[in-house]
């Protein structure tokens, strides 16, 4: 059993970092966080806040792996580097009926069946198409017999959007769009709307430094500007009290699996490039706040 995601490996990495420092003399403190249940909602970030784990920090940097780069490499970009991570269900209901009477009732499936083609046409009106979502549904249950229409549906899934304003305002929309969209079904709609994850949001000064340390300790070669991913990082929450910069680390060694695959495999030799990329960005993060 293994989450494979590469937190076995950011754990050993943070320990490193850890060491490489404790032996060396630096104009500050750093404080090196260990974050518990990191894929929960609400998770360990939101609890170290909570309890001043980065009260007095003045920046914070972190790293996940990335199976899609090589070993020796790693990725940055200024802005947004994930997506928010909101999740909802919609329930669909009425009296429900026989197939052979349609006309009698309100279609509860057929009612859904316009939600799940209509809803992403209907959103890329409502945001602004420059920046990255995704409105997915994940689980549709509704019925068992094939000749009864079902009393009721229930539809669940994911709303991502890699742009904090827009994220604040995705609530709202989804709820108004889902009602517009069942609205001439004649059928009963409850929405539950809940949002989880903010975006990570990286600030240009702290990637800049962590890019300059990257330079310098692996050459411009294997230091490449990165993607936005529409998956969430609740580091987010970190962000949205302190600058900071999530980079990601290369950890392929050529045979290449996602990462939740049961086939993820990090590469070890992709450690050291971790600890010694994050021990100079924390020098210079120190220096520069000196």
């Amino acid at each position: 059993v293994m989450h494979a995601c590469g937190h076995d490996a950011h754990t050993a990495i943070g320990v490193g970092v850890a060491i490489t420092l404790s032996r060396e003399e630096l104009p500050g403190r750093v404080r090196v966080l260990f974050q518990p249940s990191e894929e929960q909602s609400p998770g360990g970030a939101e609890a170290m806040i909570e309890e001043g784990f980065v009260d007095g920090v003045r920046a914070i940097v972190a790293l996940h792996a990335d199976p899609s780069m090589p070993s020796g490499n790693v990725g940055l970009k200024a802005g947004p580097i994930t997506a928010a991570s909101d999740r909802f269900t919609v329930v669909i209901s009425g009296p429900g009926g026989h197939t052979a009477r349609p006309h009698e009732t309100p279609d509860t499936l057929l009612a859904a069946g316009s939600l799940l083609s209509d809803l992403e046409a209907r959103f890329s009106r409502k945001v602004d198409a420059r920046i990255p979502r995704a409105v997915t549904f994940g689980s549709v249950h509704g019925g068992e017999a094939a000749n009864v229409i079902p009393a009721s549906v229930r539809l669940s899934g994911t709303v991502r959007v890699a742009d904090q304003k827009a994220w604040k305002g995705m609530g709202p929309i989804f709820t108004q769009l889902v009602h517009d969209i069942l609205e001439g079904h004649g059928v009963d709609v409850h929405v539950e709307y809940d949002p989880l994850i903010p975006p990570v949001i990286c600030d240009e000064g702290v990637v800049q430094m962590v890019e300059d340390a990257a330079r310098s300790v692996l050459g411009d070669e294997f230091v490449h500007t990165t993607y936005t991913s529409m998956g969430a990082e609740d580091f987010s929450h970190f962000t949205n009290v302190l600058p900071g910069a999530l980079f990601r680390l290369g950890c392929s060694n050529g045979s290449w699996a996602p990462l939740h695959s049961a086939k993820f495999n990090f590469d070890e030799a992709a450690l050291p490039v971790g600890i010694d990329v994050g021990a100079e960005a924390v020098r210079r993060l120190l220096a520069a706040h000196a």
